[in-house]
């Protein structure tokens, strides 16, 4: 079996840092809901998604992660708009409008 990339080894630590900081400085605003979800997707890749609920309201946010090593994947940011059409064509347009 494959050994994986010293990346992806650390990357959920990485996570449990940020999730454990971000956490006790949001502490009495925000807790966790559910579980956290994550999955190797392909090798180099692990997605994880992980929510948060703030109690004064109720409001539950959702982020979803990927952790991946440069030299094997590409970043790709797409606006997926509510159409057929990209709702901000370009990068430029996005932070403007936004």
């Amino acid at each position: 079996m494959k050994r994986p990339a010293p990346v992806m080894t650390f990357a959920p630590f990485l996570l449990c840092a940020f999730l454990a900081l971000a956490g006790n400085a949001l502490a009495a605003e925000w807790k966790l809901a559910g579980e956290a979800h994550g999955q190797d997707t392909a090798p180099g890749l692990l997605y994880v998604q992980r929510s948060a609920v703030r109690l004064s309201d109720g409001r539950q946010v959702t982020a979803h992660l990927a952790f991946f090593a440069s030299r094997t994947f590409r970043l790709e940011v797409v606006d997926l708009g509510a159409g057929p059409e990209a709702s901000y064509p370009t990068m430029r347009e996005t932070r403007a409008r936004t």
